[in-house]
C-alpha cells in the first residue's frame, strides 16, 4: 500500500489547517488502515494484517510494484 507524502493538509488546534509534506504525514494514514483492520479483526497477528492489506490493495497505475504507487491503493471493503 502507499500513502501520500505530499501535498498533505492537516487540522491544527483552533480550527486552522496546515500544509506539509513528508513521511511524518504519510505514516498516520498507513497506521489508520492498520487500525481499521485490527478493529474489525482484533485476533489478527501483524503478519496477517500485512497480508490482508497486500491481498486487498487495488493496483493503481502501471501493473505491479512501482515507486509512485507501491502495490496499489487500499480502501476498506464494504460488507
Amino acid at each position: 500500500m502507499a500513502a501520500p507524502a505530499e501535498p498533505l493538509v492537516g487540522g491544527m488546534p483552533g480550527g486552522d489547517y496546515a500544509r506539509w509534506s513528508g513521511t511524518s504525514g504519510a505514516a498516520p494514514i498507513v497506521s489508520g488502515v492498520v487500525a481499521l483492520i485490527r478493529s474489525k479483526y482484533p485476533q489478527m497477528k501483524a503478519p496477517q494484517v500485512i497480508n490482508r492489506i497486500l491481498k486487498t490493495a487495488k493496483d493503481a497505475g502501471a501493473p505491479g510494484w512501482t515507486t509512485s504507487t507501491a502495490t496499489g491503493s487500499w480502501m476498506p471493503r464494504r460488507p
